[in-house]
């Protein structure tokens, strides 16, 4: 892409940020924070290839606008349980689906959009468009539509943009701090996020382990695939002793790389709450250590997700203070 016109998109992402409205008070005076549920974007050509986009652009519009104050962003895993519970497709929420999402996620608005990735000789391109929900009326709310059109390679831009124009049109101001942190992608490869989305999608266990090794190879920064890929490898490690290594590796290193991923601190308190009922019979040294650590990183999965209405979460937390009371007894 031309640098100028890269520099102009940027530019216009910028200016967008900064040209935004007061946010709407409470009658006490303090701002409202809006709840915003993302829902999975339409693929409009309907390509099989393209299937995991539509819940790529969703989580990666949901992470940017996680940094926005004024707003409160319903997790995914959450509105995917809403979504299954109602035995909607990932791919098929409309407008109309709104209000009954709405009120199971206790959400102001439900952001909804689509995609279109057009294929021209060895150039692709790219379209996004989202409209916001009233989640209480099921009312597409006007002046809120927002879209952007460029080349495929720039994706990450402009999901940025689509993100900083949605936090606009809901009377957020984004600060200088919030906005850099928006701009952050979570990946520096185009590639390495579609293998890592599609590896999400997958069902097999030995193709996923490899989209994911793919993935990591092509970025070894890529703090999600990490996670993902650590995750896999403890679900083998009760069985197989041989992926506790790997699975302690990419655990440690997800949460070095971004500290918000909260999943790595329970996978790990549990690896160790295992190995501290291992050891107890025959070192006190090894044991206590696994104790501390346990111990660690199940207080912290406690704190990041104790007012999580996921039933998912929940559940973890739950699992999580049962452990945490067997180590400390």
């Amino acid at each position: 892409m031309p640098l100028l016109i890269k520099s102009c998109m940027l530019f216009v992402w910028v200016v967008s940020s900064l040209i935004l409205f007061s946010p709407v008070s409470s009658e006490a005076g303090k701002k409202k924070d809006f709840i915003i549920a993302v829902a999975p974007f339409k693929n409009i050509m309907k390509r099989a290839d393209l299937e995991w986009m539509g819940e790529g652009i969703a989580d990666s519009i949901t992470t940017r606008l996680n940094h926005v104050e004024g707003l409160q962003i319903v997790e995914r895993v959450h509105l995917t349980e809403i979504i299954n519970e109602m035995k909607l497709t990932m791919a098929g929420i409309t407008e109309g689906d709104a209000t009954a999402i709405g009120k199971l996620a206790s959400a102001d608005y439900l952001v909804v959009g689509s995609f279109q990735k057009l294929d021209i000789g060895s150039k692709s391109n790219l379209k996004i468009n989202v409209r916001v929900v009233n989640a209480k009326t099921g009312v597409v709310e006007k002046g809120k539509a927002v879209s952007s059109d460029g080349p495929y390679e720039e994706i990450f831009e402009m999901q940025g943009l689509v993100a900083t124009k949605l936090a606009g049109s809901m009377g957020c101001k984004v600060s200088k701090a919030e906005l850099e942190k928006m701009k952050k992608d979570e990946t520096a490869s185009v590639v390495a996020y579609e293998l890592y989305h599609l590896a999400k999608m997958e069902s097999d266990d030995l193709r996923r382990e490899k989209l994911l090794k793919r993935a990591i190879e092509i970025d070894p920064q890529y703090a999600k695939a990490h996670l993902l890929l650590g995750s896999y490898y403890r679900s083998r490690a009760p069985v197989d002793e041989s992926f506790d290594a790997p699975s302690v590796h990419h655990l440690e290193k997800a949460l070095t790389l971004d500290p918000g991923l909260t999943e790595a601190h329970f996978a790990l308190g549990d690896f160790y709450f295992q190995k501290q009922k291992m050891h107890e019979k025959n070192s006190d040294e090894q044991a206590g250590s696994a104790r501390e650590k346990a111990i660690f990183h199940l207080e912290k999965f406690i704190e990041h997700k104790k007012n999580s209405q996921s039933k998912y979460f929940i559940w973890k937390v739950k699992k999580a203070e049962s452990k945490l009371g067997k180590l400390k007894s």
